[in-house]
């Protein structure tokens, strides 16, 4: 019987102590890791674990926040106009680098129809005049 009351003293000892069976809530101290993009939001009296952008909503003098298939369908329909904007912008890309390949092409052809040479006539020289 008296192996039994080290354990039991040492549990009660622990679990006293502890914020869950003594009724408080442990405050953040900025000492709790959070994971990426989370964020502990004070919503009434109660701190909530909570995404980032999670919006805090007022129902009736109830404050909570959305719930999460509100949460998730609305950065759904974000995501979905962000990429939209990322393909209209690729297609501008897109649009405009066939332009300047165009271009390029125009260049290589008269390039091309330009003499090697200069002609052995002329008394020019690609030199630079000493200054």
């Amino acid at each position: 019987m008296k192996k039994y009351y080290i354990p039991i003293l040492f549990l009660a000892i622990v679990f006293i102590g502890s914020p869950v069976f003594a009724g408080t809530e442990p405050e953040n101290s900025g000492t709790v890791k959070l994971s990426p993009g989370m964020e502990l939001k004070q919503i009434g009296t109660v701190n909530r674990l909570v995404p980032v952008d999670m919006k805090v909503v007022d129902k009736d003098g109830l404050v909570t926040t959305e719930s999460m298939g509100e949460y998730v369908a609305r950065r759904f329909i974000e995501t979905e106009k962000h990429f939209n904007v990322i393909e209209n912008s690729l297609a501008e890309i897109e649009k405009t680098l066939s332009l300047m390949q165009e271009e390029v092409e125009q260049f290589k052809g008269a390039l091309k129809a330009l003499p090697r040479e200069l002609p052995k006539n002329t008394k020019e020289t690609l030199e630079t005049p000493a200054e």
